[in-house]
């Protein structure tokens, strides 16, 4: 439904996307993320023909973008944008009329956008009488009333309560059910992880990771992350060296990724004399995700250029059955780690690369990592 090819631009000396591709296949959910100035609204724009590419294409049901795809395109903004002294009502013929709906049809489309979004019994009421809940449905029947292919949902749940929040996520499930093809922007990661078919993570108008929600775990090699409270943080990420666990700071908390699965008491025993307060355990989420991919450095085009590479080989191995350096490029049979494995007892879900010495080496469910121990055993056996 939506292709979007090497998408540029640029306004003087700032670039705000670069080379940036992505496709919607119709009736799927895609969840744009990213930071404020990643580039979000610069593409809705594009998409929408309000903004001109300096390069790079984007095609809405086959069709380049124009004024006729406009009418192919339903948008709700972030911010509510309804007549407040308007009827529910009279805010939908108004707004149908500007795409040309007239007469019967017109009526029939108000109230069937009314009833979608569970506001037929106050079609004529007026709309700054509604919730903020009621007024961003209405902004959606808005979006749907010209009854557009491709739907853009603009941080559609930003500043409401829980239960308006949830009310908007069954509207929006409805819709995929209905075929409609969804393209959504949000800040909140719990969101994307419940509606989205695949997600899309941008930041300084690059896309550094892309897939569904199994494939972009891959990025946090664990099954579980594990968030403790210790009085000697120096010991625990030490001991959390020895074991081959990656420690990383979620909020100013420490947690370590756990390659395995393990009871409470084996975590509590594996740091035996570390003055532990508190243990939370909690599976690979979304945020873990997102904050590992937007916590790679931007500064220079080539660190960009060699980030797409890492990406572009880290998807060839895993696909491959092999096992291979996304650092360095280095490519292993799984029966070398295997017989590297089996001989030093490393554990984890990486491998140090022996070509360049990076805790970088993936693959497949057959493929044993490694740990910094068993580098170290590693060199000892080449150069004794």
């Amino acid at each position: 439904m939506l292709n979007v090819d090497h998408l540029c631009k640029s306004y003087s000396q700032t670039v705000i996307l670069d080379d940036l591709s992505l496709s919607i296949a119709t009736g799927q959910i895609y969840g744009l993320l990213g930071p404020n100035g990643a580039g979000k609204t610069t593409t809705i724009n594009i998409i929408c023909n309000l903004l001109k590419a300096d390069s790079g294409t984007v095609r809405v049901n086959g069709q380049a973008v124009s004024e006729k795809t406009k009418y192919w395109i339903g948008v709700a903004p972030q911010e509510t944008l309804v007549y407040r002294s308007l009827t529910c009502a009279e805010n939908l013929s108004f707004f149908a009329s500007l795409y040309g709906v007239r007469g019967k049809e017109r009526a029939r489309r108000v109230q069937t956008c009314l009833e979608s979004v569970g506001l037929a019994d106050r079609a004529n009421s007026l709309a700054e009488t509604l919730s903020g809940g009621m007024q961003r449905r209405l902004s959606l029947a808005i979006a749907l009333v010209h009854q557009p292919k491709l739907l853009i949902l603009d941080e559609p749940t930003t500043g409401l309560d829980v239960e308006a929040r949830y009310e908007l996520w069954n509207l929006i499930r409805q819709l995929k059910n209905q075929g409609i093809t969804i393209l959504l922007t949000t800040h909140l990661l719990d969101e994307a992880e419940r509606l989205c078919d695949r997600i899309g993570i941008l930041k300084q108008g690059t896309l550094l990771a892309e897939g569904t929600l199994a494939e972009l775990r891959q990025w946090v090699p664990a099954h579980e992350v594990v968030t403790v409270q210790t009085t000697d943080e120096t010991a625990a990420i030490a001991r959390a060296a020895e074991l081959g666990f990656v420690h990383r700071r979620y909020g100013g908390d420490l947690a370590f990724w756990l390659p395995h699965s393990l009871e409470l008491r084996e975590i509590v025993a594996l740091f035996e004399n570390i003055p532990l307060s508190s243990i939370a355990r909690q599976p690979v989420r979304l945020e873990h995700i997102y904050l590992e991919v937007t916590s790679i450095p931007m500064s220079t085009p080539d660190t960009i250029r060699a980030h797409r590479h890492s990406i572009h080989h880290r998807q060839e191995i895993l696909a491959s059955q092999q096992c291979g350096c996304f650092y360095c490029g280095a490519i292993f049979s799984p029966e070398q780690i295997q017989r590297w494995t089996d001989e030093f007892e490393g554990i984890g879900d990486t491998a140090i690369c022996p070509h360049c010495g990076i805790d970088s080496v993936i693959g497949s469910e057959s493929g044993y990592p490694v740990t910094p121990v068993f580098l170290t055993k590693m060199q000892q056996h080449w150069f004794s």
